[in-house]
């Protein structure tokens, strides 16, 4: 018995030996755990650490200037962590710089992770403006928060808004305030001075003119500076002022190749034999770059020296001419010489790529020239749809079939980017000049309606609206109402006052319109739209010859509507009559 009790014990000794202890595996566990949390804690912050370095290093590039670096480090950085705000914006400074429309998206990417700062909105309300994206700019500045809305930055930008809105008084008040909360803010004061240049007062006009010409002496507004007294000379019919100015411009550090091509442009308007020295010049300084050379053919083509700039594609590396960018303006060369042959072989030999829209354009231009109609339609058909909606792509085939002469295609185009839901006042706005042209009223009003719905607080559009509604005798209530509101808004504005003035009249009031446009300048009577209203208003309460002799400066407008034309013959028999 004792034999086997020791045996027994034994055994279970044994046995309880190989089984696992509780104690141990608790022990175990909590370390296996720890090194879990290390080996976790590691590589997450191993992760962090590449992501950060990979950040700094977008921001060397960046600030170096090599952008493709920049860009690719950013990106590996996102990689990483998607909500990195630094690599997002030094992806939209990448766009920025290279002037690409991704900018836009990349400073609303920015604003989304860092909603609050000032700095992102207005940058990406910049952006906007800058990419002709009105409705990023809306939308940044329609976030502002009241304090944002107290800064020189929110104002700066609230002005350019107003001008491209057409609100004058507006542009001016939200600069000066730009000023009064900034005073050292040059970019504002030359913004204000560049709005001064428009008002009716000379004294104005001169001194803004010189506080520009001192503001152009600082190396940081030099530029926008000039291509400001550039365009004012231009306006002003002073080719030699605008001439001294771009050469200025020309001489500046960082040129751009659009400011050089400006003075080129200049210079052969004058006559100027330096310009061929120039040409030749930036023919060889074109070899740097596809955008360059582009850019220098077509505006050659467009000047009278399209066999200049085929000759000269020709000489270009096989390379470049296969480049889709140098490939649309050598064919656009040909087709300023009408080488239908020569468009045909340029459209099969490019890489178009991103730009096959416009090669298929290009197609149906040659087929309507060989008077192969249904296949000029076909192609035609074929480059809207490889433009697939793309506002900026829509708005080429626009240009092109503008440049054509093609009047219906192009207005169908700019219609349909008028409907959607991007770059659509650019649309719109040259549509109203085409239907100014033509003389189509009912199409305006057309315009007009959508750009109200656009923009339902522009004034001038709410104007145009009214003034049309008027002419075409639809709406006339909703007319009326608008033509009022306008006319509350600026009671000296004569656009506004001519208008509420002809809808008072409609209405059998013509003496209380006639009051309201007495009230005028003399001057702004003699304007031929305005004198259009206040001759039928004369005629109405029998004043024949002053009535007669704003009728017949009404005449004297480049552009008349029918309807108008019908109102003053009407008006000319009251005279008649009485």
């Amino acid at each position: 018995m004792a034999a086997s009790d020791s045996e027994s014990s034994s055994s279970v000794r044994k046995r309880s030996g190989r089984q696992k202890n509780p104690r141990r595996l608790v022990v175990g566990a909590v370390i296996l755990g720890v090194l879990a949390l290390i080996g976790y804690g590691g590589w997450t912050s191993l992760k962090r650490i590449r992501q950060n370095r990979s950040v700094a290093r977008a921001g060397e590039f960046l600030k170096a200037q090599d952008y493709l670096q920049a860009g690719m480090s950013a990106t590996y950085a996102l990689q990483q962590n998607p909500k990195d705000v630094e690599a997002s914006r030094i992806m939209a400074e990448v766009c920025a710089a290279l002037g690409q429309k991704q900018e836009v998206a990349w400073r609303k990417r920015v604003l989304e992770l860092k909603p609050d700062d000032l700095n992102g909105r207005m940058a990406l309300a910049r952006a906007g403006l800058n990419h002709a994206n009105i409705e990023a700019t809306e939308e940044a500045i329609a976030g502002a928060t009241e304090e944002q809305k107290k800064s020189a930055a929110y104002h700066e930008i609230a002005a350019r808004l107003a001008g491209l809105r057409g609100r004058g008084k507006e542009l001016e008040a939200s600069v000066m305030e730009s000023v009064r909360l900034d005073p050292t803010n040059e970019t504002s004061q030359l913004t204000l001075a560049a709005v001064r240049l428009g008002s009716e007062k000379v004294e104005i006009r001169r001194l803004a003119r010189e506080e520009i010409e001192h503001l152009a002496e600082n190396p940081k507004l030099s530029r926008p500076a000039l291509l400001v007294l550039i365009r004012d000379a231009v306006i002003r019919d002073d080719p030699q002022r605008a001439l001294d100015f771009a050469g200025r411009l020309n001489k500046l550090p960082g040129v751009t190749f659009d400011d050089r091509i400006r003075y080129l442009r200049l210079l052969r308007q004058g006559n100027r034999r330096e310009s061929w020295w120039l040409l030749a010049q930036m023919q060889h300084e074109a070899l740097d770059g596809n955008q360059e050379a582009a850019a220098l053919m077509t505006y050659m083509s467009k000047s009278g020296m399209s066999k200049m700039a085929a000759e000269w594609g020709k000489t270009l590396p096989e390379k470049m001419r296969k480049n889709s960018l140098v490939g649309v303006a050598l064919t656009e060369a040909a087709l300023m010489q009408q080488d239908w042959e020569g468009v045909k072989s340029q459209v099969k030999f490019g890489e178009w790529k991103d730009l096959d829209f416009q090669r298929l354009a290009l197609l149906a231009r040659v087929a309507r020239e060989e008077g192969d109609l249904p296949g000029a339609n076909t192609q035609w058909r074929a480059a809207m749809a490889a433009a697939n909606g793309r506002p900026e792509d829509l708005a080429t085939l626009a240009r092109l079939a503008t440049t054509w002469k093609w009047n219906d295609e192009a207005n169908a185009v700019l219609w349909q980017i008028a409907r959607g839901s991007a770059s659509q006042m650019p649309a719109l706005q040259s549509l109203s000049r085409n239907f100014q042209m033509d003389g189509n009223t009912r199409e305006l009003l057309n315009v007009a309606n959508r750009m109200l719905e656009l923009d339902q607080e522009n004034a001038l559009v709410k104007n145009n609206v009214a003034y049309l509604s008027l002419l075409l005798e639809v709406d006339r209530e909703r007319a009326h109402a608008l033509a009022r509101e306008v006319y509350s808004t600026d009671a000296m504005n004569p656009s506004f006052v001519s208008t509420y003035a002809l809808a008072l009249h409609l209405l059998g009031k013509s003496e209380e319109g006639l009051r309201l446009m007495q009230a005028l300048p003399p001057k702004a009577l003699e304007v031929p739209q305005i004198a259009f209203s206040y001759g039928v208003l004369l005629a109405a309460l029998n004043k024949g010859p002053e009535a007669t002799r704003h009728l017949d400066q009404a005449a004297t407008s480049s552009i008349l509507f029918p309807q108008e034309k019908a109102l003053m013959e009407k008006a000319r028999s009251w005279i008649a009559r009485k």
